[in-house]
């Protein structure tokens, strides 16, 4: 065409009346929901549907596609305003499709396996024995610090003692809440023996609205960065936000007689809303007024404009939380 020349090769001839060949359609396991496909094969150009159903308090992030070239070529199924499932033509080869879900009540959550050893992590900070204070980017030799080389959690432990150690205090760091319900999870080990600690949540004004009791810090890690610490206890702090602004999550020392006044390893910090429940489950027409209601959410927690088929949950003007089923 145009004095361009055209080769063509790899034809392939087939009888006439022979079936498609099919591709094999799989889904992996995924942690934290399900995504399930209407059939197990399909031909090339067929369109397969894919069931999304994630837990409670997450949503779909992202679908792989990890077979062969799709891997190496870094495939994904888009999943834009993917709210209960997708549709997508199926190629001329196998399908394997890794789902990822991820959870939308997050808040914070402490990334220590990215924060390099004898720092301390983005964000916090850390006031040692005679006032010394440590803070995020610096690097140090002595006092708090991140170890590495632990068995369980991330790997790495925030070595903190004496006073207190905490996040939201940072300029360019804040964690910034709206109203409504939260909680801290976190979990912390011993550097050496059974010191003490409690957690507190601060509001802007440095006033405490939520402590825990005093715990103790287990396992021992007996000062090597080599101890396991996969028993250390995973504990919850449950506080209500009636104001919006910037908090702060503090773990302090304990009144302790061991060095230091304790020495501690920090290993997990998360900070996640807590979504409202529902009392009650409704059955009624696609019709009802609904123009009172103020905000119409699927079971994954996705806000619509109208009622949809199956579960919504509504929240009305007067706080009032209710969920209707459509047939």
């Amino acid at each position: 065409t145009s004095g361009v020349a055209l080769y063509i090769d790899n034809v392939t001839y087939r009888p006439e009346d022979a079936q498609d060949y099919l591709y094999g359609v799989n889904i992996r396991e995924a942690e934290h929901g399900t995504v399930t496909a209407d059939k197990s094969e399909a031909a090339e150009g067929e369109e397969v549907t894919l069931t999304i159903k994630p837990e409670s308090g997450y949503v779909l992030k992202s679908l792989q596609v990890i077979n062969s070239v799709f891997y190496t070529m870094d495939i994904y199924l888009p999943v834009d305003g993917a709210e209960n499932g997708i549709t997508f033509t199926m190629p001329d080869d196998n399908m394997t499709i890794l789902p990822v879900f991820e959870d939308r009540t997050s808040e914070y959550k402490l990334d220590l396996v990215n924060s390099p050893n004898g720092t301390v992590p983005q964000g916090w900070s850390s006031v040692q024995e005679n006032g010394d204070v440590h803070t995020y980017p610096n690097k140090y030799d002595s006092g708090s610090r991140i170890f590495a080389g632990f068995t369980g959690y991330q790997g790495k432990g925030l070595y903190w003692r004496q006073d207190h150690v905490e996040y939201g205090s940072m300029n360019g760091y804040p964690l910034t809440l709206e109203p409504g319900e939260y909680k801290v999870t976190y979990a912390m080990a011993a550097w050496k023996e059974r010191p003490t600690y409690s957690v507190e949540v601060l509001n802007k004004k440095g006033i405490v609205i939520a402590s825990s009791e005093t715990q103790t810090a287990t396992p021992n890690a007996n000062g090597s960065s080599s101890a396991n610490i996969t028993s250390a206890q995973e504990h919850v702090l449950n506080f209500t936000v009636e104001e919006a602004g910037n908090y702060i999550v503090r773990f302090k020392a304990g009144n302790n007689t061991v060095n230091f006044n304790g020495e501690f390893l920090l290993l997990e910090c998360n900070v996640n809303s807590i979504p409202d429940e529902p009392d009650a489950i409704e059955l009624v027409r696609a019709s009802e007024n609904i123009s009172k209601n103020v905000g119409i959410f699927d079971a994954s927690g996705v806000r619509h404009n109208q009622l949809q088929h199956g579960l919504n949950i509504i929240r009305t003007a007067d706080g009032q939380v209710k969920k209707i089923f459509i047939k």
